[in-house]
């Protein structure tokens, strides 16, 4: 066994609750007592650091465990498999994008100007410590919410009820915590990832297959924005036919490879003994 005990949800809420007193605590001795003033980005992401130490060293009992965790991944890994994941999704977010915007473009075009130049993933980067926030996104949320949410809450969730109602509960609270404009794609990934984890056994898969998806989703963001950063993208109503078009199309293709997807691994939904199996 890899796991040394279960992790709770409130085991989960505990460690948040002393993660963020430790870093508060950090915050008061370097602000006031030492007068170094440090930015606000870093303590989130120590805090985001200790809380993925803590939960480890809840979970992991020894190095062998962790060798057999590593070895075990790259002994399952389908490569194809993530890539074909990430594409799909990808497909997904950028037809449903394309077609609200066609909507918005003939519905009320200044509302349509505002999507397309408001986005809460630029905001994020773009605003405080550029490279702090790359590492908070591509390395630290990947580990750690596929621990929170996969690991424990889908796992707590699948134990209480059984498995598919523990799968869309705990991606809908996924979708949930993400921004809104986000919100839907989050809830869809969500469900590919607890697919995997049941598939693979091993939360390093779904936690590599979010890595994939936040890397290349900054690195897209740095490429097509970073020298965009103060232009304004405006739109009238002639161009609501391009965006509807290609949005649909595209939109349709990810959602039929999506359900393709889920019904090929609908058995891992309905093995409610899988969920006693699954090891981190």
């Amino acid at each position: 066994m890899i796991i040394r005990k279960e992790v709770r949800i409130r085991d989960v809420i505990g460690i948040l609750f002393l993660s963020a007193m430790i870093i508060f605590g950090l915050y008061l001795l370097f602000t006031f007592l030492i007068g170094i003033d440090i930015d606000k980005d870093i303590y989130i992401l120590a805090m985001g650091i200790l809380m993925i130490f803590m939960l480890l060293i809840t979970m992991i009992t020894s190095k062998n465990h962790v060798k057999c965790l590593l070895s075990d991944f790259k002994n399952k890994l389908n490569f194809k498999e993530i890539c074909g994941r990430y594409l799909n999704s990808w497909a997904i977010t950028i037809g449903v994008e394309y077609l609200l915007v066609g909507i918005f473009i003939l519905i009320n075009t200044s509302s349509a100007n505002e999507i397309l130049n408001t986005s809460s993933s630029k905001e994020m980067l773009y605003t405080g410590n550029l490279i702090i926030n790359s590492i908070k996104v591509v390395m630290i949320a990947p580990i750690l919410e596929e621990i929170i949410y996969r690991k424990v809450i889908f796992t707590r969730l699948a134990k209480k009820t059984n498995i598919s109602i523990g799968v869309i509960l705990s991606s809908i609270i996924f979708g949930l915590s993400h921004a809104k404009d986000s919100m839907f794609f989050a809830i869809l990934f969500g469900v590919v990832l607890c697919i995997l984890y049941l598939k693979y056994e091993n939360i390093l898969v779904p936690i590599f297959l979010h890595f994939m998806n936040n890397l290349m989703s900054t690195l897209i963001l740095l490429v097509t924005l970073g020298k965009q950063n103060n232009e304004v993208t405006t739109v009238v109503n002639q161009n609501s036919i391009p965006y509807l078009i290609f949005g649909s199309i595209v939109t349709i293709i990810g959602l039929y490879f999506y359900i393709r997807y889920i019904n090929k691994n609908k058995a891992y939904l309905k093995i409610d003994e899988k969920v006693s199996e699954i090891n981190i």
